[in-house]
């Protein structure tokens, strides 16, 4: 496994475009990337994804150990973002290459059995998991944080992206498809008698890939940044 660093050019010029009149002045939103599993953000990581995972429709609801002993492991060695804001996460976004040999779970099981796709499974990045609290939603930083992620990503060598989502109940599915997505065919239906189940008010989940230049460029395309 690999541990990528920041990259301060980057980092500090993320939000040159962004219309920053949406935030207060005094909190400015810093995004960037956790390479160290005992980086402070951990707890507000284990608390954000708690509650974000805890909401309709999924409802979902993990211990807080068992977040740390378990989520927070799975990304930190490959490419987890953060948005931090006066102290606090507000938002976070997290996968991995799709061909980790350490990832072989329900979804790679799952993505075997579509067998011929549309895209080269070994340049492909796996995006787990993202998330943003309540009071930062709809002004664009679950987008910000997606394109940053996947720009890493590029860096590291994938071209595409394959991600999973509720197929219904969530705005997250039209989200994807409006940043240039398209569906895989078929419904996962998530067994609960997996090794890896998790107890899930949404267990049919759907497939959406994509480039990941072409997310990217969508999301540095726009001008209005977090406040959309």
């Amino acid at each position: 496994m690999e541990s990528f660093g920041i990259d301060p050019t980057r980092d500090q010029s993320i939000f040159n475009n962004l219309n920053l009149s949406a935030l207060p002045a005094f909190s400015p939103v810093i995004v960037r990337q956790i390479d160290d599993l005992l980086d402070p953000a951990r707890d507000g990581f284990v608390e954000l994804y708690a509650t974000v995972f805890g909401e309709s429709p999924y409802c979902e609801k993990f211990p807080a150990g068992w977040i740390e002993a378990n989520i927070w492991p799975e990304y930190v060695p490959y490419q987890a973002m953060v948005a931090e804001r006066s102290g606090s996460l507000v938002g976070f976004a997290c996968g991995y290459p799709l061909t980790a040999a350490d990832r072989q779970g329900s979804m790679q099981q799952y993505v075997d059995s579509l067998g011929e796709l549309p895209f080269d499974k070994t340049r492909c990045f796996y995006l787990g998991d993202l998330g943003v609290c309540k009071s930062m939603r709809g002004q664009g930083l679950g987008r910000e944080l997606l394109a940053d992620l996947y720009e890493q990503a590029v860096r590291d060598g994938s071209e595409f992206y394959l991600l999973r989502t509720a197929e219904r109940g969530s705005s997250a599915l039209q989200f994807y498809l409006n940043l240039g997505g398209k569906l895989l065919p078929g419904v996962q239906v998530l067994d609960s008698a997996a090794p890896d189940a998790i107890v899930t008010a949404a267990p049919e989940r759907v497939y959406i890939w994509g480039r990941l230049e072409q997310v990217i460029k969508a999301v540095r395309a726009r001008t209005d940044g977090f406040n959309s």
